[in-house]
């Protein structure tokens, strides 16, 4: 039952999207792109090369591990410290992640993207991911600070959206400085 009510959503969802959205058409640029395709060990000196293709990756990964490690020890943190139960402190968790974390994600390449129209600077790809990063602390501190519980869920969540609103414009950035005729790592 547990999977039906996880997966139906999902499916449904798949079935949509294949229904209205038409798939761009595909391969226009393969032939030239295999022909021009660097060797591996090109790809990884352009990669060496260029700061943003080595920070980016490494900044998150660090954020991740905090982030990682934070999510599992919450459960534990809200247990013990709001006295209640293993499916409360899941379903706080759920709440936090699943509408904070993914309308984070949502709105972050949106954000972005019309942060850099509005300034004209493309630079506020990686600004932008940085500063609604620096803007979870004061959200983190309330979360471990606060000794009500609807305080602290408030404050996961909001840490949560601004904490996952990095995803979109850090992945599609590493992808552009990257290029589309790079061979996989």
């Amino acid at each position: 039952l547990t999977f039906l009510v996880v997966g139906l959503p999902g499916v449904l969802l798949a079935l949509l999207v294949r229904l209205t959205l038409r798939e761009p058409q595909r391969g226009a640029l393969d032939h030239a792109a295999a022909e021009r395709a660097p060797s591996l060990v090109s790809t990884l000196r352009y990669f060496a090369r260029r700061p943003a293709l080595r920070h980016l990756p490494l900044a998150g990964a660090v954020h991740g591990v905090g982030a990682f490690a934070a999510a599992l020890w919450l459960p534990s943190y809200f247990i013990r410290v709001f006295e209640v139960d293993s499916t409360t402190a899941g379903a706080w968790m759920a709440l936090a992640y699943g509408l904070g974390g993914g309308a984070g994600v949502l709105c972050g390449g949106y954000a972005a993207d019309r942060l850099v129209q509005h300034t004209g600077d493309s630079r506020w790809y990686g600004w932008g991911c940085a500063c609604v990063l620096l803007a979870t602390l004061p959200f983190t501190l309330v979360l471990y600070l606060t000794s009500t519980p609807s305080v602290a869920v408030g404050a996961l969540v909001a840490g949560a959206f601004l904490g996952h609103m990095f995803l979109g414009p850090v992945t599609a950035t590493i992808q552009n400085l990257a290029g589309p005729a790079r061979p996989p790592l």
